[in-house]
């Protein structure tokens, strides 16, 4: 509901002028009172339909996407030394190893995303199991 809200209240910008334009329109007798109130109900409505396609829009989420990537495994494109690119799925990102004295990721390594600063990905080497 909260999300509804917030929909309705960047609408009531364009509503507002849409009745400021239609009623001085009908004032002025360029436009029949009863068209003016059909357009402005069909811009309302334009609004509605539109809300379940632009509603993510408008929900709150993390600052960006890269809050997403914590934890996560990416492939290291460029030698981490300390600083580099990795790839994160389809992404390319600014990367730098955590901690003074790591030792450096070769290109096709698979690092851990540690912590986020900025847009730069703080990495550590992956420990693998086996």
């Amino acid at each position: 509901m909260r999300v509804f809200a917030r929909y309705l209240a960047f609408q009531t910008a364009s509503w507002a002028l849409g009745v400021a334009v239609l009623g001085w329109l009908a004032h002025a007798e360029l436009l029949q009172t009863w068209l003016a109130i059909t357009l402005f109900g069909a811009l309302v409505l334009k609004d509605l339909v539109l809300f379940p396609i632009t509603r993510k829009a408008y929900e709150h989420g993390p600052e960006h996407g890269a809050v997403e990537l914590l934890g996560a495994e990416v492939l290291v494109e460029t030698a981490l030394a300390p600083d580099g690119y990795v790839r994160a799925g389809p992404e390319r990102w600014r990367a730098r190893l955590s901690g003074e004295g790591s030792l450096p990721l070769a290109e096709g390594e698979v690092a851990r995303v540690r912590e986020l600063r900025g847009l730069t990905l703080i990495v550590e080497r992956l420990e693998r199991v086996e």
